[in-house]
C-alpha cells in the first residue's frame, strides 16, 4: 500500500491560484487604456511631453484577435532629444 501524501490537493490549489491571478490582473478584450497623463502624479519633464502626450491609434493585425499601435520612446529617457 502506498502511504505517500497525494499532490493532487498543491496541483488543485496552484490551479485554483492561477486562474484567480489571471482573472484579477484587469484583461478584458475591447478594454480601453487610460490617458497617459492619469497613469503618473508626478510631473512630466517639457522634454518628454511629445512621448507621453502621443494618442495610440488601435488597428487589426496578425489575426483577428490581436491589435496593434505605433509609438514613439526616446532611446535614453535621461537624454530624450538626443536620438531618433
Amino acid at each position: 500500500m502506498d502511504t505517500r501524501p497525494s499532490s493532487r490537493p498543491l496541483r488543485t490549489f496552484g490551479a485554483a491560484l492561477t486562474a484567480v491571478a489571471l482573472l484579477s490582473s484587469g484583461c478584458s478584450a475591447g478594454a480601453s487604456s487610460p490617458p497617459a497623463a492619469s497613469l503618473s502624479k508626478k510631473a512630466v519633464p517639457a522634454a518628454l511631453k511629445p512621448y507621453y502626450e502621443q494618442t495610440l491609434s488601435w488597428r487589426p493585425c496578425g489575426g483577428a484577435e490581436f491589435e496593434c499601435a505605433t509609438l514613439k520612446a526616446p532611446l535614453d529617457y535621461a537624454r530624450p532629444g538626443t536620438g531618433r
